[in-house]
């Protein structure tokens, strides 16, 4: 019993000394231990003696548990309590501020409001989820209310000062500070913004090198602050320190997008910028979310270093590696303004057809005008009008895609816009002019109105439109006044030579009617061109006009001779190309067999400058002999150009092109189609060959083995083209998706036919794996198969 005694008089004293459990919780919260509170808290849980401990012990572990970082649990003790407890409303919203959840925490926020000594902070925490919530005019509001009812709460007045600087209402922000007289690391962050927005970078980088000990939430932003200063003083490389001394010690703070945003700008600024740090923090794998930063701006600064194809494996990388990352979708669109500029439109499409966004939609619009899809392409920049910075552009190209899809003025919403903009005149000008241009090439009889508007009006397009008109009035067969709207261009409007010279070329064309009386007077304005402008740029296009006139009457010698004066004195002129390929298109219509195939060798050496005109030079060349039903010919053709061991493109083409005129003569003898077979198996079986080409040659093998019966063999090769998958094995080049996905599914249908369902799925999942345009159309059919045919995973 002694013991016993002892024991208990030992306890009471210590109670005596420390306070009651209670007690002893909030003084750990106090000294800034959490978690001794809430051990504390959870000990006695349920056993509190007093009435009314029990709902003060709850209301304090929820604020203790918040402040160790743990809300969702919060939520538990702060929910047993009565309904019209304040205190529990203001930690409850705490609560569900802190998991991001705004919606939740500004009712409570509100509520709290009533609750004497938590009103100001209530209102702080309502008025910063109201800015969650993009509401920024209420979210200032209530802070001004409470600043209106109860002047003097410095936190009130520093919490406007920063939602006023995030606003960029600088004098809104030094107003709300004026009042303020503490010297606490927050006030002097505040204080050093506002000075540097204000233009007073000495003594802003004196305030916030004042702050030694520096809120979690402002580290970042004071450090970009800084470095602002070093770089206003023409420091960069001390701007840098600071920023890469955050992003190497502080990571894990608030404010890493932002300090890797800052020390981007910084490296922008410079010449040749080191991207070494970045490089190390890529590859850091210790700190993920810091090596993704890394990754992506690596790949940006590779860019700005002219390093294309360099920076978008690095943005592949980041994309494939970091898919939650926040910049995922800058990522995506900087990769496609890449593939745009390198003329990969449809890679770049693929990229952004399901994202949205401003410069996302921007850029999808370009890729869709560039693959000829001008109502999608004006769906896109209608979206991207959304945003500011990119409104008069995007309605602009809105405007003309719509225009080009054949939308009525009238409910063309990209026009509509476009006119609602106070500062819109310039721009809807160009448009009215270049849509009076499409009316007039789409022989609107409207065009012609629209084009003498402009023509008499003091638009900056007048001239432009007066030489449109004289085309017009050309093509109306109203030769005079075509005449006069030249005269007009080159004695009235503008005694500039390159416009009289223009206007002289442009009376060339409206010369010709069609008719053969009007070619005297063409080849006459022609001569005096030739003679007065021996070096204008407009030379090529003239001999050009005279070749196509001579070819539409039948004169292909003459034709042939007009093209060749192209060839010979302009070789570098982008219609050099062109006139080659049309004097073959002229000896071709010579009665002389010997001419015509005279034609082969010059389509040849069209095909063999790579320019836009190869392909149709390789495709006239197969199209001539199979029109002469002479295929042994065009094999022939195709021999030759083997013989001569082309570059690889070349040989593929040729050799692809080969099997196709083996496949075309297959219904006449079924030997044609084995015969093809052995041609496309030269390309599919080239270890050397890219997957465009072979990918392209198993997938023809497999159409030729189907037309032979042996599916068997067709399925095959399809799934050999599914199985080495779009991907070179090197890894370098851009995946091959579309002759991919065309096997698999074709090798799916071969499955589905022979009701060979869980082979047919097999195939779709292999394919579904692949992150490419078509992989959501595998995994549609799969789960069509599987409600269809019931068949479920074990």
């Amino acid at each position: 019993m002694k013991i016993r005694g002892f024991v208990f008089l030992a306890w009471a004293a210590a109670a005596t000394l420390w306070g009651s459990p209670l007690d002893d919780a909030r003084q750990a919260l106090n000294d800034g231990l959490p978690q001794v509170a809430i051990h504390k808290l959870t000990q006695n849980d349920g056993k509190w003696p007093a009435a009314g401990d029990q709902a003060a012990a709850d209301l304090l572990l929820g604020e203790a548990l918040i402040a160790a970082g743990r809300p969702a649990e919060s939520l538990a003790p702060l929910s047993r309590l009565p309904a019209n407890n304040l205190a529990a409303k203001f930690w409850m919203a705490e609560a569900y501020a802190a998991l991001a959840q705004p919606e939740k925490a500004l009712p409570l926020y509100q509520a709290a409001a009533g609750a004497k000594d938590l009103a100001a902070k209530a209102a702080i925490g309502q008025s910063r989820m109201l800015k969650k919530l993009w509401r920024v005019g209420d979210a200032l509001a209530v802070l001004q209310a409470r600043a209106k009812a109860v002047p003097g709460e410095e936190d009130v007045a520093l919490e406007i000062a920063e939602q006023s600087l995030d606003a960029g209402d600088i004098a809104g922000a030094a107003a709300a500070l004026a009042g303020v007289q503490a010297l606490s690391p927050t006030a002097n962050y505040l204080r050093g913004r506002v000075l540097f927005d204000q233009g007073e970078v000495s003594q802003a980088q004196a305030v916030l090198e004042t702050i030694t000990v520096c809120p979690a939430r402002f580290v970042a932003g004071r450090d970009i602050a800084l470095a602002a200063c070093e770089m206003h003083f023409q420091e960069p490389v001390e701007a840098e320190k600071i920023l890469e001394s955050f992003i190497e010690e502080n990571a894990a703070l608030p404010g890493l997008a932002e300090v890797f945003s800052a020390l981007d700008r910084v490296y922008a600024g410079q010449t040749s910028a080191s991207s070494s740090e970045l490089r190390r923090w890529s590859e850091d794998s210790s700190d993920l979310l810091r090596a993704g930063y890394g990754v992506f701006y690596l790949a940006r600064n590779e860019a700005r270093t002219g390093n294309a194809e360099r920076s978008r494996q690095l943005y592949a990388e980041f994309l494939a590696k970091y898919p939650g990352n926040p910049l995922g979708l800058v990522a995506r669109s900087e990769l496609a303004a890449s593939f745009l500029a390198e003329g990969q439109a449809r890679e770049a499409l693929a990229l952004l057809e399901s994202e949205s966004g401003g410069q996302a939609a921007f850029l999808r619009g370009k890729a869709q005008a560039a693959l000829g899809l001008p109502r999608e392409a004006m769906e896109s920049f209608l979206e991207a009008a959304e945003s500011g910075s990119l409104e008069r552009e995007a309605l602009l190209n809105a405007s003309l895609c719509g225009m080009l899809a054949g939308v009525p003025e009238s409910k063309n919403e990209g026009v509509t816009r476009l006119r609602a903009l106070a500062d819109g005149a310039t721009v809807v000008s160009r448009f009215e002019y270049l849509s009076a241009m499409h009316r007039a090439a789409q022989r609107d009889p409207d065009a012609g109105k629209r084009l003498a508007e402009i023509a008499g009006s003091d638009s900056p397009h007048a001239v432009q439109a007066r030489l449109a008109l004289a085309e017009w009035d050309a093509l109306r067969l109203d030769y005079p006044a075509a005449r006069e709207q030249l005269r007009r261009v080159s004695t009235q409007d503008s005694p500039n030579p390159l416009v009289q010279e223009r206007a002289a070329a442009l009376a060339v064309f409206v010369a010709d009617t069609g008719e053969p009386e009007s070619e005297t007077e063409v080849k006459r304005l022609a001569a005096e061109f030739l003679k007065d402008h021996p070096d204008s740029a407009f030379v090529p296009e003239i001999h050009l006009k005279l070749g196509e006139m001579y070819f539409r009457r039948g004169d292909y010698l003459a034709a042939r001779g007009e093209f060749g004066q192209i060839a010979e004195k302009f070789p570098s002129s982008p219609l050099a190309e062109k006139a080659v390929f049309l004097t073959a298109r002229a000896m071709e219509r010579s009665m002389d067999s010997k001419t015509i195939l005279e034609a082969v060798p010059l389509y040849e050496s069209v095909a063999a400058t790579g320019g836009p005109l190869a392909s149709r030079a390789r495709l006239a060349q197969a199209m001539l002999f199979n029109a002469l039903k002479r295929p042994k010919d065009a094999l022939g053709v195709f021999d030759k150009i083997l013989e001569s061991k082309p570059e690889p493109e070349l040989r593929y083409t040729a050799l692809t092109e080969a099997g196709e005129t083996h496949f075309s003569q297959g219904p006449e003898d079924p030997a044609n189609y084995e015969r093809a077979i052995a041609t496309w198996k030269l390309v599919a079986e080239d270890s050397g060959a890219p997957r465009t080409w072979t990918n392209q040659a198993w997938f023809r093998i497999g159409e030729a083995y189907e037309k032979l019966n042996q599916s068997d063999a067709a399925l095959d090769a399809y799934y050999t083209v599914v199985s080495q998958g779009p991907k070179e094995a090197s890894g370098g080049a851009e995946p091959e998706y579309f002759w991919y996905y065309k096997a698999g599914f074709e090798a799916g249908t071969l499955l589905e036919e022979r009701k060979l369902w869980k082979e047919a799925i097999a195939v779709y999942e292999k394919i579904s794996t692949i992150d490419g345009p078509r992989a959501g159309e595998a995994a549609d059919r799969i789960k069509k198969l599987r409600l269809a045919n019931f068949i479920w995973e074990d």
